[in-house]
């Protein structure tokens, strides 16, 4: 994303750079590098973590952040807004619909004028919960055929085992049969010949 994103936040056309980025699902985000939160970006927000423009602006956006999380995430979009470089962070935030933190990721690309001052941010946060659930499950199918698997080879070594040691037997009891100087006769359980010498 590096180089596109570079060629992107330097576009001479502003109205094209907008049309792009609504193309692809960018929204602006933040006002000028200062980091101040745009009421677009509220609302969409607000559709999704609950809070009420008024919560949302300024800091409020990050009270809506996993506390263990906070922090880290806050200093790193600082360091982004100042240095203007492009930013990615994942971490947890809270779904009024899920009424749950949420995993999520979040991408930021500064546009800069042909000075290369940075003029506003555009952004997207997407929802990966439901992607990290699915590999968790997929992890824990696997783990339960590997286990299915293995017992299975166990029971199969078992079987191959005990059909050696009846073939023994069975292999022990025709000796005696074929050699036996009297009669000897091997019968089913229903008292049917099956064998005599």
């Amino acid at each position: 994303m590096g180089g596109a994103a570079c060629y992107i936040c330097q576009v001479a056309d502003q109205q094209a750079f907008r049309c792009v980025a609504a193309r692809i699902g960018l929204d602006r985000l933040v006002d000028k590098c200062r980091g101040r939160v745009r009421r677009g970006a509220a609302l969409l927000a607000r559709l999704y973590t609950g809070q009420s423009l008024q919560e949302y602006q300024g800091s409020g956006w990050a009270s809506c952040l996993h506390p263990d999380e906070r922090e880290s995430i806050i200093a790193s979009w600082e360091h982004a807004v100042v240095g203007g470089g492009t930013y990615f962070n994942h971490g947890r935030i809270w779904s009024a619909k899920h009424g749950a933190y949420r995993r999520f990721q979040m991408h930021a690309i500064a546009m800069r004028n042909k000075d290369g001052e940075v003029l506003e941010w555009y952004g997207t946060l997407v929802d990966v919960q439901d992607a990290i659930d699915r590999q968790t499950e997929l992890k824990d199918i696997r783990e339960d055929l590997a286990q299915t698997l293995q017992a299975l080879r166990v029971s199969e070594a078992k079987t191959r085992t005990q059909a050696e040691q009846l073939n023994a037997v069975s292999d022990e009891l025709s000796t005696i049969l074929n050699t036996a100087g009297i009669g000897i006769t091997r019968c089913s359980r229903e008292l049917r010949y099956l064998r005599a010498n």
